[in-house]
């Protein structure tokens, strides 16, 4: 909500959103009643907030006048709020999520990440493409299970563990190794899924005022360079695109059918 409000409010003061589209509501920034009466709007679906209910990206869309380009937001969905270019494990996270910016699925890992430039940080912290991929299957596993991800520093040793936890609440629940397995079964199909829906990866970026005003952290050019790595450690093609045989390999032909049933 906050970023989507924060949209509004800087089309209103470029000019591009007018009062009289808002209802009357000067959405300039620090006018707190404004703000609190575009969140009631917007929950009740009534006036002005009727539009903003489509979260920014599509309002935007219906707007025009360029103010797509400051909507902080990946395939739609608004991000939280930490700032991606001085972290690029939660920046990659946001960005490859099938779901969009969302932290939840592959941003978390601040608190075990080192801050940029720490001289303490290990060679093989979880910023490299193969640590992001191993933070987020873990993350799928515990989505998986239905387990909080507030406890996901608890464990040793995930497969096994959950393994053992399943097997307590409801039966024998399989074996390790098939849970060590699972977490790679989610993102495959789930970007497979949003390829055949057009979300190409020229579409699958950070938004566009952090890859054009990129700060001292990152640039346009490093995000391509870690999107191509993260790919490639997938075992995905370049363009981003599932293959039939990364999908074989983990026994999810019908996907790979599925995603080529939808052409460009």
């Amino acid at each position: 909500m906050g970023a989507t409000i924060a949209w509004a409010m800087e089309s209103f003061e470029r000019g591009i959103l007018t009062a009289e589209q808002t209802g009357g509501l000067e959405l300039t920034f620090g006018n707190t009643a404004a703000l609190t009466e575009c969140i009631e709007q917007t929950a009740r679906r009534e006036g002005f907030g009727a539009l903003l209910a489509g979260g920014s990206l599509r309002t935007a869309r219906s707007l025009g006048g360029g103010s797509e380009a400051w909507t902080m937001q990946v395939k739609g969905l608004e991000m939280p709020g930490y700032d991606p270019r001085h972290h690029s494990g939660l920046g990659m996270g946001l960005a490859m999520s099938a779901r969009g910016a969302c932290h939840n699925r592959a941003g978390l890992g601040l608190d075990v990440d080192p801050l940029p430039g720490d001289p303490t940080a290990p060679a093989d912290s979880e910023s490299t493409p193969a640590g992001g991929i191993s933070r987020e299957d873990r993350q799928s596993l515990l989505d998986a299970l239905g387990i909080c991800k507030c406890f996901r520093c608890a464990f040793d040793d995930l497969p096994v563990e959950t393994a053992a936890l399943l097997t307590a609440v409801s039966g024998p629940g399989g074996a390790a190794a098939e849970f060590a397995r699972l977490p790679a079964r989610v993102p495959s199909p789930g970007d497979s899924f949003i390829y055949a829906k057009g979300w190409h990866p020229p579409m699958i970026l950070w938004p566009a005022r952090l890859l054009d005003q990129s700060g001292d952290g990152s640039n346009g050019s490093d995000f391509h360079k870690e999107r191509t790595a993260y790919y490639r450690e997938r075992g995905w093609t370049e363009a981003g695109e599932v293959p039939f045989s990364a999908l074989a390999a983990l026994g999810m032909e019908d996907f790979a059918i599925e995603a080529r049933a939808h052409p460009d």
